[in-house]
């Protein structure tokens, strides 16, 4: 089963995450964590070395993240979505990027404020700083493709995409096309 993190900030922009979430979900029959973090809180020395699951009790300066993060995974939930709700105290990169990592994710989604380049400079982008930390292999697609052919054609692999999941990813994308068009969320 596919891993999908999902980060959110109870922003505007926290409810087309979730609409996202349950597409993509049930798309790749994902099981999918959202988290946020919050705040770090002072320890030894006056600041905080390690990263804090907050769980029940939850302390009242958290309370309401909890509240919003437990309606989200409950939203998730009532989609049919296999959901973990996770609060953590940490950087708020470093604690998003550390759940990659854990959880073993294979697809983050998260919303971005659309900022400008002057605002994120000054004040920092947590969606900016997520995918700047991830090395990225950039191999030439058809290369990749070909290769992958070639070694199907020899017996060497089995074909890594057939007609079939052609035809499913071809559907998808003109579902995604239309409901862009419609602005409305779509059922595959």
């Amino acid at each position: 089963m596919k891993s999908i993190l999902v980060p959110v900030d109870f922003s505007k922009a926290t409810e087309l995450v979730l609409r996202a979430t349950v597409t993509m979900a049930k798309a790749l029959d994902a099981r999918v964590t959202v988290m946020n973090v919050a705040p770090r809180e002072a320890d030894l020395l006056g600041r905080q070395f390690t990263r804090k699951v907050i769980t029940e009790p939850v302390p009242e300066d958290v309370r309401e993240r909890y509240d919003n993060l437990m309606a989200c995974a409950k939203q998730l939930e009532d989609a049919d979505v296999v959901v973990k709700p996770l609060l953590l105290r940490d950087d708020r990169v470093r604690g998003v990027i550390s759940e990659v990592e854990r959880e073993k994710a294979d697809l983050i989604i998260m919303g971005s404020h659309g900022r400008g380049a002057l605002y994120r400079r000054i004040v920092g982008s947590v969606s900016e700083g997520v995918m700047t930390r991830f090395a990225i292999q950039r191999r030439e697609p058809l290369r990749v493709e070909l290769e992958a052919f070639i070694q199907a054609v020899k017996g060497e692999a089995p074909v890594p995409v057939t007609g079939v999941d052609g035809l499913e990813a071809l559907r998808l994308s003109l579902k995604l096309i239309e409901s862009g068009q419609k602005h409305k969320v779509l059922q595959t």
